[in-house]
Protein backbone atom coordinates (compact mmCIF):
# COMPACT_ATOMS: atom_id res chain seq x y z
CA UNK A 1 0.00 0.00 0.00
CA UNK A 2 1.41 3.48 -0.93
CA UNK A 3 0.66 6.19 1.80
CA UNK A 4 0.34 9.45 1.36
CA UNK A 5 0.25 11.91 4.63
CA UNK A 6 -1.31 14.89 4.00
CA UNK A 7 -0.78 18.40 5.18
CA UNK A 8 -3.82 20.17 6.97
CA UNK A 9 -4.42 22.55 4.20
CA UNK A 10 -4.46 20.07 1.44
CA UNK A 11 -6.32 17.09 3.82
CA UNK A 12 -9.00 19.86 4.18
CA UNK A 13 -8.98 20.66 0.51
CA UNK A 14 -9.89 17.62 0.27
CA UNK A 15 -12.58 17.41 2.82
CA UNK A 16 -10.90 14.51 4.32
CA UNK A 17 -10.23 13.80 8.13
CA UNK A 18 -7.21 10.86 7.26
CA UNK A 19 -6.35 8.70 10.06
CA UNK A 20 -3.09 8.49 11.63
CA UNK A 21 -0.24 7.04 9.68
CA UNK A 22 0.85 3.16 9.65
CA UNK A 23 3.99 3.32 11.12
CA UNK A 24 4.59 -0.41 9.96
CA UNK A 25 4.60 0.52 5.97
CA UNK A 26 7.71 0.35 4.25
CA UNK A 27 9.19 4.16 4.07
CA UNK A 28 10.03 3.57 0.78
CA UNK A 29 6.49 3.47 -0.19
CA UNK A 30 5.18 6.41 2.21
CA UNK A 31 5.30 10.16 0.62
CA UNK A 32 3.94 13.19 2.00
CA UNK A 33 2.04 15.98 -0.01
CA UNK A 34 1.65 19.65 0.21
CA UNK A 35 -0.16 21.77 -1.82
CA UNK A 36 1.18 25.44 -2.21
CA UNK A 37 1.57 28.56 -4.31
CA UNK A 38 4.02 28.69 -6.69
CA UNK A 39 4.43 32.20 -6.80
CA UNK A 40 3.53 34.65 -3.60
CA UNK A 41 1.63 37.24 -5.50
CA UNK A 42 -1.23 34.09 -6.44
CA UNK A 43 -4.02 33.92 -4.47
CA UNK A 44 -4.21 30.17 -4.67
CA UNK A 45 -2.91 27.16 -4.11
CA UNK A 46 -1.55 25.45 -7.43
CA UNK A 47 1.08 22.90 -6.47
CA UNK A 48 1.14 19.89 -5.11
CA UNK A 49 4.90 19.02 -4.10
CA UNK A 50 5.36 14.56 -2.80
CA UNK A 51 7.94 14.26 -0.94
CA UNK A 52 9.26 10.13 -0.56
CA UNK A 53 9.81 9.73 3.22
CA UNK A 54 12.85 7.11 2.78
CA UNK A 55 15.04 8.91 -0.04
CA UNK A 56 13.44 12.63 0.31
CA UNK A 57 13.41 12.13 -3.53
CA UNK A 58 10.57 15.31 -4.98
CA UNK A 59 7.98 14.88 -7.24
CA UNK A 60 6.46 18.36 -8.22
CA UNK A 61 3.03 18.59 -9.67
CA UNK A 62 2.02 22.05 -11.35
CA UNK A 63 -0.90 23.71 -12.18
CA UNK A 64 -3.08 21.76 -9.67
CA UNK A 65 -6.24 23.68 -8.75
CA UNK A 66 -8.68 23.15 -6.39
CA UNK A 67 -11.05 21.99 -9.32
CA UNK A 68 -8.28 19.44 -9.84
CA UNK A 69 -8.21 17.89 -6.47
CA UNK A 70 -10.62 15.09 -7.45
CA UNK A 71 -8.32 13.12 -9.39
CA UNK A 72 -5.51 13.39 -7.19
CA UNK A 73 -4.62 9.64 -6.71
CA UNK A 74 -4.58 9.11 -10.81
CA UNK A 75 -2.44 12.81 -10.52
CA UNK A 76 -0.11 11.06 -8.13
CA UNK A 77 0.03 7.68 -9.49
CA UNK A 78 0.94 9.34 -13.00
CA UNK A 79 3.31 11.99 -11.67
CA UNK A 80 5.63 9.35 -9.48
CA UNK A 81 5.62 7.27 -12.48
CA UNK A 82 6.70 9.94 -15.15
CA UNK A 83 9.32 11.88 -13.14
CA UNK A 84 10.78 8.10 -12.04
CA UNK A 85 11.07 7.14 -15.91
CA UNK A 86 12.52 11.05 -16.61
CA UNK A 87 15.64 10.07 -14.16
CA UNK A 88 16.14 7.54 -16.55
CA UNK A 89 15.00 4.72 -14.37
CA UNK A 90 13.91 1.03 -16.29
CA UNK A 91 10.63 0.27 -17.00
CA UNK A 92 10.21 -2.53 -15.65
CA UNK A 93 11.49 -1.11 -11.94
CA UNK A 94 9.26 1.94 -11.99
CA UNK A 95 6.20 -0.32 -12.88
CA UNK A 96 7.00 -2.70 -10.06
CA UNK A 97 7.59 -0.53 -7.60
CA UNK A 98 4.26 1.36 -8.53
CA UNK A 99 2.91 -2.64 -8.24
CA UNK A 100 4.68 -3.00 -5.12
CA UNK A 101 3.46 -0.25 -3.67
CA UNK A 102 -0.56 -0.72 -4.44
CA UNK A 103 -3.10 1.34 -3.81
CA UNK A 104 -2.94 4.59 -2.59
CA UNK A 105 -4.05 5.39 1.63
CA UNK A 106 -4.44 8.56 2.76
CA UNK A 107 -3.12 9.49 6.46
CA UNK A 108 -2.89 11.94 8.35
CA UNK A 109 1.24 13.97 8.31
CA UNK A 110 3.12 13.40 11.54
CA UNK A 111 6.54 14.69 10.33
CA UNK A 112 7.46 18.28 9.78
CA UNK A 113 10.29 17.67 8.40
CA UNK A 114 9.20 16.00 5.40
CA UNK A 115 7.01 18.90 4.45
CA UNK A 116 8.75 21.44 5.16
Amino acid sequence: MMQIALTGKLAKALGMKPPATNENINPLFTWTANWTKVWANRRTEDLLVLVNNATRFTVAIYQVKRKDLNKIEEKVQHAIRNTLLEYNLNLEMVDEYLRLAGEIEYTKNSSRHASA
